[in-house]
């Protein structure tokens, strides 16, 4: 038996372990990456799923159809206990609040990705479905 020890000490995305074609990464909250304030861009994984659990804090995934850009932005506080599931190709962020830690699970190889840079307009109408529960705690 292994046993992991997660450190939390607000650096952001960290691998934790891998296994025959699959990882485990642990997210806390990271100013310069997971903030409300600093998020800038979405992504999408071309030909892999990701998932997220949330342990901890309020996270929020921001998704935003599978078309060629981005659009209907969706925001979804994510639930202890509860395992979301982003599907292939669908645009996807995540904003944490300060206390917010999240476990993910996905292939070890991520498949190639595109982002896309979010506007000031995109990133307000973000902001103000998420605003009352996260900008209390930034």
């Amino acid at each position: 038996m292994k046993y992991i020890k997660l450190e939390t000490n607000g650096i952001g995305y960290r691998d934790a372990f891998f296994s025959s074609g699959w990882r485990i990464a642990f997210v806390d909250y990271c100013a310069a990456h997971n903030d409300i304030k600093s998020v800038t861009y979405i992504e999408k994984h071309l030909e892999t799923e990701e998932s997220f659990l949330l342990l901890k804090g309020k996270a929020y995934l921001i998704t935003a159809g599978k078309g060629e850009k981005p659009e209907q932005f969706q925001a979804t506080q994510l639930q202890p206990h509860i395992l979301c599931v982003v599907e292939r190709k669908e645009w996807h962020v995540t904003i944490f609040s300060k206390d917010a830690e999240v476990l993910i699970v996905e292939n070890a190889e991520e498949s190639p990705s595109l982002s896309f840079s979010l506007s000031k307009d995109i990133l307000g109408v973000i902001y103000e479905k998420i605003r009352n529960e996260i900008a209390e705690q930034t």
